[in-house]
């Protein structure tokens, strides 16, 4: 049954301005641990676009206050933007038993609520439960919700997992030269994305992959956890992540980016598990959000010199964090942006 998602009248606001706070650039080497409150009151702007009254908006999208109405208690959260459809994932089948594979589940649903892209856009709702899956693809003018007490498990299965060519601004892999593994939730070529919850989690799973990548055992460059490429509008909000494959977040090629209100959670000594990585993007807002990582905390990327597009694409790039804390391990901290103490 397809509910209907109506936002609240007279909510919503502009979420998305802010001033730009100071940038103060730290290093470290070493695989110290850097535990305490990460001043994310920071900003790196480049070639930053202002608003028409050149206030110098960061990231031009508006967030709606949501409600859901059909027979869930009480769903109501912020986005860019609310749903006409809605639907749960047991109407397609779903099991939430910790072992039944859902991966051709949530293809599905996705694909069959992807008519409604043109008709007000559809809401994908994960119920309270365990639900073991392999990667899928998300589509345009889409939400998907994690309800309170849900945890996606990322599948162990290499079988489940689809090979992508390398990102063009890389040329190669970071793990081994050749490709890469689909990241679990991935989406490319998108326009008004929300992923977000009531504080649900998403548990990548991860020690498998490390111990294959301590053991040299990878042919291909483990998966991220949440990954969008070449999109517009896309928002990441009020989750818990915990130990993704390699980096959690990772929008590439992207645009008007909010991720908020994040807790990403992985031992220190996982390698490589970087929190959250804008990659050749334009207008990225990032708030409030606890990280234990790795790896960076928040690094912003633009691929590498070597790679086919010559270290990332040539475009300004505005990423403004606010509030949060982090604590990680010292590595390769090429941004500079993490300020620890």
């Amino acid at each position: 049954m397809i509910g209907r998602l109506v936002p609240t009248p007279g909510e919503g606001a502009d979420a998305m301005t802010g001033d730009g706070l100071g940038l103060d650039a730290s290093t470290g080497d070493g695989a110290e641990v850097v535990v305490g409150a990460i001043l994310f009151v920071w900003a790196c702007i480049f070639s930053a676009p202002t608003d028409e009254e050149g206030g110098g908006a960061i990231v031009n999208v508006k967030v709606a206050e949501c409600r859901e109405y059909n027979g869930l208690s009480n769903v109501e959260y912020p986005a860019i933007n609310c749903r006409k459809h809605s639907a749960i994932l047991t109407e397609f089948g779903g099991v939430g038993d910790g072992k039944t594979s859902n991966t051709k589940v949530f293809r599905s649903a996705i694909s069959k609520l992807s008519q409604y892209a043109s008709d007000g856009g559809a809401q994908l709702i994960v119920p309270l439960g365990k639900w073991l899956t392999g990667p899928y693809n998300l589509t345009s003018h889409f939400t998907l919700f994690l309800q309170k007490g849900v945890v996606l498990l990322a599948s162990q299965d290499e079988s489940e997992w689809p090979q992508l060519p390398v990102l063009p601004s890389y040329g190669r892999g970071r793990d081994a030269p050749g490709g890469r593994f689909s990241s679990l939730i991935f989406g490319t070529n998108l326009v008004d994305v929300v992923i977000n919850g009531q504080n649900g989690t998403i548990d990548g799973q991860g020690s498998y992959w490390w111990d294959k990548f301590h053991k040299n055992q990878l042919t291909l460059t483990r998966p991220y956890m949440i990954e969008i490429m070449y999109s517009d509008q896309i928002q990441i909000s009020d989750l818990t992540l915990v130990n993704s494959p390699s980096w959690f977040v990772h929008p590439i090629y992207s645009s008007n980016i909010i991720i908020k209100g994040l807790t990403i959670l992985a031992p220190v000594t996982s390698p490589n598990t970087d929190g959250i990585d804008p990659d050749s993007c334009t207008n990225t807002r990032i708030e409030d959000c606890y990280i234990v990582s790795g790896d960076d905390c928040i690094e912003v990327k633009s691929g590498w010199d070597d790679g086919p597009m010559g270290g990332g694409l040539d475009r300004g790039e505005a990423v403004t964090a606010a509030g949060g804390d982090c604590s990680r391990r010292r590595g390769d901290s090429r941004s500079g942006l993490q300020r620890c103490s």
